[in-house]
Parts: C-alpha cells; sequence; structure tokens
C-alpha cells in the first residue's frame, strides 16, 4: 500500500527543492560565470608572473 502521508511529505520537499532552486539559481549561474572569468584573467597574471625573472635578467 501507498502510504499518503509519505507522498505528501516527499511532495512538500520537493516543492520546497524547488523553490530554493528558483531563489538561489540566478546567484548560483552568475557567481560561477563570473569565477569563470576571473580564472582566466588570473591565469594571464600568472603566466606574467612566471615570465617576469626572464625579462628582468635581460634588462640589467
Amino acid at each position: 500500500m501507498i502510504n499518503i502521508r509519505k507522498v505528501e511529505k516527499e511532495g512538500a520537499e520537493v516543492e520546497q527543492f524547488i523553490t530554493l532552486l528558483s531563489e538561489l539559481g540566478f546567484p548560483v549561474v552568475v557567481t560561477l560565470y563570473l569565477l569563470h572569468r576571473m580564472e582566466a584573467k588570473l591565469d594571464v597574471v600568472i603566466q606574467s608572473i612566471q615570465s617576469l625573472p626572464e625579462r628582468l635578467q635581460g634588462k640589467w
């Protein structure tokens, strides 16, 4: 037999999850997008720092 109370409780949990996802979904997507852009810029900074000793040796 199907326990009606259990089904109702699971349905309420799903509704709460969907509500949280819709409320938090946009900020999460924006955060991931910004982190992805920042990662690309950090790669450029890391490469610049790593090549700095070579460039400084040429000037001294």
